[in-house]
């Protein structure tokens, strides 16, 4: 492994217990972050002895290529510097037969012209800590208004004002729709690299890399992509 990479414990062989929605599925799990979401990720999931996480670099990623039966990206590419490339070292790592899957924010016209991208300039040059503080204050004001335009305008009322909101899905509190926009919304301004695909650019990375049985479509979140490896 590369001499940056975290490691918080050594994977155990012939266990199959994985977190959450892998759990059923008796998968062997991997997990791996750039950065140091890794450490909400451990502490959110450490009880399960099967979950592999570490932090690692997509471009150098620790392992001998074609071996795993299924590799999962999602929501990530984009935020990469080269998203093509991050498709490509994903894909060595997918056994012959394997599945990849995985999900880009969508290039269209339109998409240039939401929130994040009108506002993003305002706040590129923030430190963290302070675009957070900017964000939490957003969503504080504007979420509240969020349920007189969903009544006025229906869905279209969550896409008027700045901030990422979660009125259409079943949450169990405002407080846990309120901690999901400002993680949505966070998401959306802080970014260093945002670069999204349209669903033929992601057809073809697939097709380029040597994967049949291929579907590539628009989704709630973007285009998504999956494939099996030939």
């Amino acid at each position: 492994m590369p001499s940056q990479t975290k490691k918080y414990w050594k994977p155990v062989p012939g266990r199959a217990v994985s977190p959450r929605y892998f759990l059923k599925y008796k998968a062997n799990l991997f997990s791996f972050d750039y950065s140091s979401a890794v450490d909400a990720n451990y502490l959110n999931n450490r009880t399960y002895p099967d979950f592999h996480l570490f932090q690692g670099d997509i471009y150098e990623i620790p392992f001998e290529p074609e071996g795993f039966d299924a590799v999962f990206c999602l929501g990530v590419i984009q935020h990469t510097p080269d998203p093509e490339r991050s498709f490509q070292c994903l894909a060595k790592q997918v056994k012959p037969g394997g599945h990849l899957y995985i999900d880009v924010y969508r290039k269209s016209a339109y998409s240039r012209f939401t929130w994040k991208y009108i506002l993003r300039p305002l706040f590129k040059n923030m430190n963290q800590g302070s675009l957070y503080k900017t964000v939490v204050a957003m969503v504080t004001i504007f979420l509240p208004l969020s349920v007189i335009l969903v009544k006025l305008f229906g869905n279209i009322g969550t896409k008027l004002l700045p901030v990422a909101d979660f009125y259409t899905i079943k949450l169990p509190s405002y407080a846990v729709r309120k901690s999901w926009s400002i993680l949505d919304t966070y998401d959306w301004y802080s970014p260093t690299y945002d670069f999204p695909q349209t669903a033929d650019t992601v057809l073809e990375w697939f097709q380029v890399n040597g994967f049949k049985d291929i579907e590539v479509y628009n989704g709630s979140n973007g285009v998504i992509g999956r494939g099996i490896k030939i």
